[in-house]
């Protein structure tokens, strides 16, 4: 298939599709943020790096599948909630443009879930009526990555967006999904409860053993306490609570064709501002049962 990764980031949308089975030919991305382009050329060579969204035209061969991540920012309760008044949220309009001019088959999208209460449900409303209006049947879906094996407490929605003539995706199976997290896995250090905690730690908030970690975000600053100090999560840590392998972020290849190490703050922000690569991983394999390029 062709795909069109939107808001690529560090490639969540991609490589999830991969794990699902499918076999990319034209792969394009679109992303400003220079460090995540450079992590996402190093992890999918022979990708073309397309940059600002607005800027993409009519000139790419066929797509098949469009994917994004939609700026979350405007939408989001931690944030403003500025919305469409807010120029994060316009992009949001980029997608229905770039859907009209190379009608996919199929498109898979994701925001937060405080798009659902945003302006008294009016700006899903407007999110929904344009897709419908371009006649594509639109399934919502409203996950927890905690519920796909992966200790992080972060709930987002998906729209699978599916084109006239083709058949939907089953998704009952992934709404109902529940499955046993593994912090160990994932974290060197377990989190210890907070009776463990002094008091000298000022009122900080900690999980009990077991349960899953706070939502990461690209200002993350979250961390373990291992019974002497508190700590924060490693980059590696962060790329385990997103799905992803260990050091996916550490290098990428500049413009130049030139490897570099990615620093830790950009490591961070990049993961924060990910997908959970497993959940987008059981959206693709429904796709995939009923897909027939």
């Amino acid at each position: 298939m062709n795909i069109l990764d939107l808001f690529s980031g560090i490639g969540g949308f991609s490589l999830a599709a991969q794990r699902a089975g499918f076999q990319i030919e034209k792969h394009y991305a679109s992303e400003i943020d220079k460090y995540a382009r450079m992590i996402y050329r190093r992890n999918f060579n022979g990708s073309i790096q397309l940059g600002d969204v607005t800027k993409i035209r009519n000139d790419l061969e066929k797509i098949d599948i469009i994917t994004g991540g939609f700026p979350c920012q405007a939408f989001s309760i931690a944030g403003k909630r500025g919305g469409f008044g807010d120029t994060r949220g316009t992009l949001f309009f980029e997608i229905e443009r770039l859907a009209e001019i190379y009608q996919p088959a199929y498109m898979v999208l994701e925001n937060v879930k405080g798009l659902f209460s945003h302006e008294k449900g009016n700006t899903i409303r407007i999110i929904l009526d344009k897709l419908r209006g371009l006649s594509y049947a639109v399934q919502l879906l409203l996950v927890n990555s905690k519920d796909f094996g992966v200790p992080q407490n972060r709930e987002r929605i998906f729209f699978i967006c599916t084109a006239p003539g083709k058949c939907q995706p089953k998704i009952s199976g992934i709404r109902e999904r529940k499955t046993e997290i593994v912090t160990e896995q994932i974290i060197s250090i377990p989190v210890l409860s907070p009776d463990r905690v002094e008091k000298r730690q000022n009122g900080r908030r900690f999980k009990e053993n077991g349960e899953p970690s706070f939502t990461l975000t690209a200002q993350d600053r979250h961390g373990v306490y291992t019974g002497e100090i508190i700590r924060r999560l490693t980059p590696v840590e962060c790329e385990r609570l997103q799905d992803y392998p260990d050091n996916w972020t550490k290098y990428g290849i500049d413009e130049n064709g030139k490897e570099v190490e990615i620093s830790d703050t950009q490591r961070y922000k990049t993961c924060g501002n990910s997908i959970t690569v497993k959940v987008a991983e059981e959206i693709f394999k429904e796709i995939y049962k009923v897909i027939d390029f």
